[in-house]
């Protein structure tokens, strides 16, 4: 046996050699050869020399034969001496032993990825070229380098600021100090207001600003909830609104933060921030950071505790028939089978926290999250219609106990003079501008940028009066996670 190892290298040697690795025309007909004659790896154990040597020329002539042309299965194959006695091993009969069947697999599944595409070639043999273009490698700036570059930006944004728009941010300014600096007396814990923010960019952070200097100056008292990868970023902002916004650095409006893991969305964080005030006021406003606050509101809270029609009896507050639940938007003669209020600025008297968390304080577990639905459209539909839609509806006296302050739902025929198809307000600035605009409301979306689609818009100047710009440059938003990615909105969605 040990003599037999020599020839058994060469052999092996010889037949490596009748498969070369090129690139020429005959590239084709040896692979063709290769794929379609079964393979001796098995034969080469236990056949002697001869049997090896006969298969070997009996491989070249079949190569000679074919002519640099593509030869079928067929005729690929090499002619097989007839076997004498079938139960004596094929190698003792002149043939080779046949490849297991699970080799012609492994070439099957040696197919190119799905990322190419074929291309003929002049030698009709398959060419995969891959239609994925490498990603440009950009240099990452560094904190120092990104803060330089920000600080840039911005001193050059606040030189092109015209004088007149300055004189408004000025007058603005001495105006708001001396209002406060004339009420400095602060309410007895009457009103709180919390806000569900998780700055992931400056627009978010923007949008928290103005909302503190323009929602917030009503309330008692202010509590940020946010996720715990953005405690610094918000409690950045904070600390800014202390120094400068009149109300917080007078201490007339208290505010402090709360982190928390976020795992249920805005609602999560409003059911956190809630376990620790609920009964230290009377009122409660829920806010998170979608909008721009565009102008002084102090109306959220106003309607608690009212009537919807004139006619009061004295058995009103027993029969549950004052104002419970108040919304910036309400909607009509949509989709719903019913009319709903929004979520993304909402009031509670007591009675009305008390069914707001009854109904949405729920656990991770509960179905109204809709942790199984994997496609992010149908989630994010299946989220709103428990705690957005359905909510306006445990109340049993729906009608006077729910009231929205605006319209929500663009009319069809709104849509078609528009040409705008967006259903409601949120992304049909045309909507917006043409029909809320004027009747005093006070916001914007921050997502949908037909509404301001640059931090520098006039609009957002009466709500960040107080703002140094350059607070962003110090602002870190590497960590921002999102909670759940929504379809992004556009105007013909």
């Amino acid at each position: 046996m040990g003599d037999n190892t020599g020839s058994e290298l060469s052999l092996q040697q010889q037949q490596a050699e009748l498969v070369p690795v090129s690139t020429d025309e005959t590239e084709v007909t040896k692979t063709s050869i290769a794929e379609t004659e079964p393979p001796l790896q098995n034969a080469f154990e236990k056949a002697p020399p001869e049997a090896l040597k006969t298969k070997l020329q009996q491989q070249k002539a079949s190569k000679k034969k074919s002519n640099g042309q593509k030869t079928s299965k067929k005729k690929a194959k090499a002619e097989v001496v007839p076997r004498k006695n079938k139960s004596e091993p094929a190698w003792k009969n002149g043939e080779a032993a046949k490849a297991p069947k699970k080799n012609a697999k492994k070439k099957q599944d040696a197919a190119p990825p799905p990322t190419a595409q074929p291309t003929s070639s002049s030698t009709a043999a398959t060419t995969w070229v891959s239609t994925l273009e490498p990603e440009p490698v950009v240099p990452q700036k560094s904190r120092e380098e990104q803060k330089a570059t920000c600080l840039n930006r911005y001193g050059g944004l606040a030189r092109k600021i015209s004088t007149e728009r300055r004189e408004l941010r000025k007058q603005r300014r001495l105006q708001l100090t001396t209002n406060n600096d004339q009420d400095r007396t602060k309410s007895t814990d009457e009103m709180v207001l919390v806000i569900a923010s998780v700055p992931i960019d400056r627009r978010h952070a923007m949008a928290l600003w103005s909302e503190l200097e323009c929602f917030a100056s009503s309330f008692d008292h202010v509590v940020i909830s946010t996720a715990y990868w953005a405690r610094d970023i918000a409690a950045r902002v904070v600390e800014e609104a202390r120094l400068t916004i009149p109300h917080f650095r007078s201490g007339r409006v208290t505010i402090e933060i709360n982190a928390y893991d976020n795992k249920k969305y805005d609602v999560g964080l409003w059911c956190d921030a809630l376990m620790g005030v609920k009964g230290r006021f009377k009122k409660f406003a829920l806010l998170n950071d979608s909008i721009y606050a565009l102008k002084q509101f102090d109306g959220i809270t106003e309607a608690l505790g009212t009537t919807n029609n004139d006619q009061v009896d004295n058995n009103d507050q027993v029969d549950r028939k004052f104002v419970s639940m108040t919304s910036l938007n309400h909607h009509e003669n949509d989709d719903a089978y019913r009319p709903w209020l929004e979520s993304v600025f909402r009031a509670f008297d007591s009675y009305g926290l008390e069914v707001f968390m009854g109904h949405s304080c729920v656990p991770m577990e509960h179905g109204s999250f809709c942790n199984k639905e994997n496609n992010l459209a149908k989630k994010k539909r299946c989220i709103t219609n428990y705690h957005e839609l359905s909510m306006s509806w445990q109340f049993p006296n729906m009608e006077q106990q729910v009231k929205g302050l605006f319209p929500g739902t663009v009319s069809e025929e709104f849509r078609k003079v528009s040409g705008n198809e967006f259903p409601t307000w949120v992304c049909n600035d045309n909507f917006w501008r043409d029909v809320l605009l004027p009747m005093g409301f006070p916001a914007a979306k921050v997502n949908c940028l037909p509404m301001i689609d640059d931090m520098e818009d006039p609009m957002l100047d009466t709500c960040t009066t107080f703002l140094n710009r350059e607070l962003f440059c110090d602002l870190d938003f590497s960590d921002a996670v999102r909670s759940i990615r929504y379809p992004k909105m556009s105007r013909g969605s």
